[in-house]
């Protein structure tokens, strides 16, 4: 395939990645199948339980699509890294570590989702509410361990950005704000455990997403 065929395929699936993200999350904590909001950070072992009891199915295809919009993510990164770094050898070390940054990332995410899945499986059968509650905890530190990784992609990113100039200035300077961002709120969650800014910045990461998506395409469709 080669660079305008990339280019548009990475942007392309950095598009279906937010699309698939923000689909799981609609199907699965509204009543649209049936399922039920999740219960707020502190919430018992009990409201867990009745939460994946009740909202089995809608948690199913939540992780599915979870676990298939990462997919789409793998592959905007793949064109991504191709897009900062394929214009000068002398920075391959450091797309690679971007590369790493966003594999890592997704392996965590998808270990998060496991663990939910997990839950939601075993409460179909006999869960008890301290296990529930440890599930949810440790698919929740998952998810927060993967902005570590995160970050190093955007890190990355920022400074290929400034370096080669393949992308828009401005973009790489977000994604330098977004890496911090991810840092940040990591340390707040440490701090503060029911902290919601994290939502936040993850629609910010999305709209990142979908402009560089956006500037991937137009630019292969430039001869």
């Amino acid at each position: 395939m080669d660079k305008r065929g990339s280019r548009r395929l990475a942007g392309v699936s950095g598009i279906l990645f937010v699309v698939l993200t923000y689909t799981s999350v609609i199907l699965g904590d509204t009543p649209i199948l049936g399922g039920l909001g999740e219960p707020p950070p502190g919430a018992g072992g009990e409201e867990w339980v009745a939460y994946f009891t009740i909202s089995h199915t809608a948690l199913l295809v939540k992780s599915y699509l979870w676990g298939l919009a990462f997919c789409f993510f793998l592959v905007f990164v793949g064109g991504l890294c191709g897009a900062v770094w394929g214009v000068q050898e002398r920075l391959g070390v450091l797309g690679l570590v971007a590369f790493g940054g966003g594999v890592t990332a997704t392996a965590l995410q998808l270990a998060s989702s496991a663990v939910s899945w997990a839950a939601v499986r075993s409460a179909q059968e006999e869960l008890d509410p301290q296990m529930a509650s440890v599930l949810r905890e440790v698919s929740f530190i998952l998810l927060v361990s993967a902005w570590f990784p995160l970050a190093v992609l955007l890190a990355a990113t920022a400074l290929g950005v400034a370096l080669t100039q393949a992308l828009p200035r401005w973009l790489g300077w977000a994604a330098g704000v977004l890496a911090v961002g991810f840092l940040g709120t990591a340390l707040l969650i440490a701090v503060s455990p029911y902290s919601l800014v994290w939502i936040y910045v993850y629609m910010l990461f999305a709209l990142w997403i979908i402009i560089t998506s956006s500037i991937l395409i137009r630019r292969a469709g430039v001869r």
